[in-house]
This record gives C-alpha cells, structure tokens and sequence, in this order.
C-alpha cells in the first residue's frame, strides 16, 4: 500500500535530475523555518517569568526548525529514509498544536482537545488509505489539519478573540501555500525552477503566526492575573 510515508514525490525544479543541488531553491528556501524558529524562540523568551509554563509552545519552536532541516535533507538527497525526516516533524507540529491551540485558544479541557485529535487522526488515516497519493500532488495529506484549521478560526470568530485575526492570517497564507504546492508540476512548462520553494516560505510563515496566536493569548491571560 502506497503511503505519505513511501511515497517519493517529485519537483519540478529537480526534473528528474539527480545529484545533490538538483534542487537549490528548495533546498536553501528552508531556511525560512529556521529564521521563523528563530522569531518565534525570542517571542516565547519575551514571555519572561511566565516561559517556563509555556513548554508546548517552545516544542513548537524548535519542530519548525526541525522541519526545515528535515525538508531541506530531503530536497538533498531524496529517498525512502530522508523522506521521513520531511514528513514526521510536520505530523508532530499538526498533532501538537491541535492539543496546543484547543487548550490555550480555545479554553477547551484536555479530554476535549483530545476529542478533537482523534477525529483529526481518524480523518487523516483515512485519507491515507482511501486517496491517492498523487492526488492533487501529494497536498491531499494537509488537507485534514486545513480542516481542522478552519474549525479553530471558525469558534475564535464566534468567540471575537482577538487570536482570530491572526488564525486568519495563516490561514490565507497556508492557503496560498498550498496551492502552489500543487500546481508545482503543472506549471513546469512556463516555470522550470517550480514554485515548490514558495511552499516553504509561505509555510515557515504560517507557522510563525501560529504561534505568535498562542503566545499572544499566554501574553494576554497573563495580564488579566492580578
């Protein structure tokens, strides 16, 4: 059974090339995560006496870091192993904040947010099995955690949190992000260098803004404490 996991994609800046810098642009674009990595570190340092109590969002910190050095082995040298370094740190992101933004967003207890989860997870595996893997590229993999995305911003709206816009925001650029994903391949023929490396830097910002939300909502009920 083909899976994200031992599915190889392919970019239209590498075209069937091998060798190592068959893909500069995508390579060197993940620098993006590690400058977003960087940005929102400082953010949750800010925090000052309240970081200690904000481990999951430091985590997040880090996993974009990870994924962009994950990512960028794997436009290096791609391959059934080197795959997995692109794949599980941006699975772990998703899972992680599903419970991050929830708890802190939303106010939702655990037992709720782990609701959520499993109806992600279900969703997800599903996909897996019954979707193709070239479908729409490869993106069909996001498309549960743009769901689930949508469902966050949609209760922040009705609640008028202020995390709304910022949700939004990301949203829009995710989208953007997506879409260029996808129509990497197809528009070869005009743009030999692909847009593929836009996908990363839309992404890096997304996740930036993501948890620019979850630090602003700490940095926010922080000052409501007496």
């Amino acid at each position: 059974m083909q899976t994200t996991f031992n599915y190889l994609d392919s970019y239209c800046e590498r075209a069937g090339h091998l060798g190592l810098w068959a893909e500069p642009l995508n390579v060197l674009s993940n620098i993006a995560f590690l400058l977003a990595a960087w940005w929102t570190w400082q953010k949750v340092k800010s925090l000052g006496e309240h970081a200690g109590q904000v481990w999951d969002i430091k985590l997040l910190s880090i996993l974009i870091g990870i994924i962009g050095i994950g990512s960028g082995i794997w436009h290096l040298v791609p391959n059934t192993h080197t795959v997995l370094m692109d794949v599980i740190p941006i699975l772990i992101f998703m899972n992680l904040y599903i419970f991050s933004a929830a708890i802190r967003l939303l106010g939702w207890r655990f037992t709720q947010a782990l609701a959520l989860w499993f109806v992600f997870m279900v969703v997800n595996f599903a996909s897996e099995i019954y979707l193709p893997r070239d479908f729409l590229n490869g993106t069909i993999m996001y498309v549960p955690g743009y769901f689930i995305f949508c469902f966050f911003i949609v209760m922040l709206w009705l609640r008028k949190s202020p995390t709304a816009v910022i949700m939004l925001q990301a949203l829009v650029l995710w989208t953007f992000s997506l879409i260029v994903r996808t129509v990497d391949l197809m528009l070869c023929p005009m743009i030999p260098i692909g847009t593929h490396f836009i996908w990363h830097i839309c992404n890096a910002l997304m996740m930036g803004l993501l948890l620019y939300a979850l630090i602003q909502c700490r940095r926010s009920r922080s000052q409501e404490l007496p």
